[in-house]
């Protein structure tokens, strides 16, 4: 389990060796690939519309597949879902090979970056789905997380609603962690970009990296003037890094049913969230 002092430690490191970076050829372990090749797609999705008297999300940072038990857990809490909202997707065989298994997804991959080490491996966002989207996309960062110079990733997708004419907005993200604030902010400005444009539901949740006052301040406020309701949760074992909860969960036009964190699971450092929601057609 990571904890704060890690966080500390490694912030620490980024900030005192971002200079030594080049001299060390780090950035020669990661490639960023054209904007054009970071949207991949696997599988294809069961539905054709999302219900809007039920709709069930997972939203969980997988840490790259790198912990046992993490296929079994991860199969199990996808067919309780109909959205998966998903960050640090890490597309080795491994991982690949669990995204077939799940036969009725469709799986859109916003790739941030690649591991040249692990035979160019694709890092990123993912969005999964038992309804086929209308539409999907990728935003990726134009700032880069210190020392190793990567970006970050939001995924999204447009999913029609039986008996409406609204589609449901989707948006999961991975933010900026290392860097100062104003790069959070130009992130968050991005995917707002996204969603001002949009006039129905909308689900925006993921891996904030909202680890200071500041950062979570900037992000509920832009969310509360656009109508945002913050999920909140009765067992809160949500992962925290500096006394500040990381994963986050807004929704707009739609109310919340269901929420809770499933704190037994241990395939990765966060705890997976679990929501049910009501699209509200007020």
């Amino acid at each position: 389990m990571r904890n704060p002092t890690f966080y500390i430690l490694i912030l620490f490191i980024f900030i005192s060796f971002q200079a030594e970076a080049k001299r060390w050829g780090l950035a020669k372990q990661y490639s960023i690939p054209s904007i054009q090749d970071s949207h991949l797609m696997l599988g294809r999705a069961e539905k054709s519309e999302l219900d809007p008297k039920s709709i069930k999300v997972l939203v969980w940072n997988l840490l790259k597949a790198e912990r046992k038990d993490w296929a079994r857990d991860f199969k199990m809490m996808s067919k309780a879902n109909d959205l998966l909202l998903l960050q640090e997707g890490y597309l080795n065989n491994k991982m690949e090979d669990t995204f077939f298994d799940l036969k009725d997804f469709k799986f859109d991959f916003g790739v941030s970056f690649l591991y040249n080490k692990d035979n160019k491996t694709p890092t990123g966002t993912i969005l999964g789905a038992n309804v086929e989207p209308i539409e999907s996309g990728l935003l990726r960062t134009t700032d880069y997380e210190p020392f190793i110079k990567t970006p970050k990733t939001i995924t999204y997708g447009y999913f029609p609603i039986a008996g409406m004419d609204e589609n449901v907005l989707v948006l999961t993200i991975h933010g900026l962690n290392f860097t100062k604030h104003k790069p959070f902010e130009n992130q968050i400005n991005d995917a707002l970009s996204v969603i001002d444009q949009h006039q129905g539901p909308i689900i925006f949740a993921g891996d904030f990296n909202t680890r200071t006052k500041k950062r979570m301040r900037f992000l509920r406020n832009n969310m509360l003037k656009r109508g945002f309701k913050e999920i909140a949760y009765n067992n809160d074992k949500r992962m925290k890094v500096l006394g500040h909860y990381l994963d986050h969960a807004f929704v707009k036009k739609m109310l919340v049913r269901k929420a809770r964190v499933l704190a037994h699971v241990k395939s990765s450092d966060h705890k997976p969230l679990e929501i049910e929601l009501v699209v509200d057609r007020k």
